[in-house]
């Protein structure tokens, strides 16, 4: 894993979770909970649109539904973005969420939502 920081913003004791070194957990110094940070790599000759990325994150963390995790913050790391998630401990793949949810149009809006994060962050 490589290095992290120390704090990003209010999120302080930023480090590997303990048994999953593929995530990253934080503390939430402003609302005193567990986060899970994801970073979004974007490098540094893409910063307009890591600026966009996380104005739009931070303008849409409204969307609420038992197949998404709460979207707390987001921000610049380094050349890179990050985004603050609820920390769910375990496995939980949104796919599974996705298919077990009660309501088609927010299944798809979910879907959605996803697909254009991925777009941003230049994963398509």
């Amino acid at each position: 894993m490589p290095m992290l920081p120390r704090a990003l913003g209010r999120f302080v004791g930023i480090a590997p979770m303990p048994g999953d070194d593929d995530r990253t957990v934080a503390r939430d110094g402003v609302a005193e909970r567990e986060v899970e940070i994801v970073r979004v790599p974007f490098g540094r000759e893409r910063q307009g649109e890591r600026d966009a990325f996380v104005r739009r994150l931070r303008e849409r963390t409204s969307v609420v539904h038992t197949a998404l995790r709460a979207v707390i913050d987001g921000g610049e790391w380094e050349d890179d973005a990050f985004a603050a998630l609820e920390l769910l401990r375990g496995e939980t793949p949104l796919e599974t969420w996705i298919d077990a949810a009660a309501s088609p149009p927010r299944a798809r809006a979910a879907a959605e939502i996803l697909g254009g994060a991925e777009v941003l962050a230049g994963r398509d």
